[in-house]
């Protein structure tokens, strides 16, 4: 879809940072910084697995930015929560296997 198909409205809503669908001001979401996600597109822990929760701060994120329909956003390549963050011993966190 070009971004001259999509309707002004499609263009500037804001937009789950995984699965790119439009976030309904009713849904609830989880934030990272300047990104949001639905509640079933959480991000996760590279490192441990564990699921970002509403509200959650700490987290630690590497992405790049990328082209969408709708303009540049950011797609997130690795993120770690506060608790692998705070047991990491040298280095960066370890990927989860």
């Amino acid at each position: 879809m070009s971004s001259t198909s999509l309707k002004a409205s499609e263009l500037l809503a804001p937009r789950c940072a995984d699965c790119r669908e439009v976030v309904e001001a009713s849904v609830p979401v989880v934030n990272h910084g300047d990104l949001q996600f639905h509640i079933g597109c959480s991000p996760r822990c590279n490192t441990c697995g564990r699921a970002m929760e509403p509200g959650e701060g700490g987290w630690r994120s590497e992405g790049r930015v990328v082209w969408e329909p709708w303009g540049y956003t950011v797609r997130l390549s690795r993120l770690w929560c506060e608790q692998c963050l705070g047991n990491a011993t040298l280095g960066e966190p370890q990927a989860h296997a």
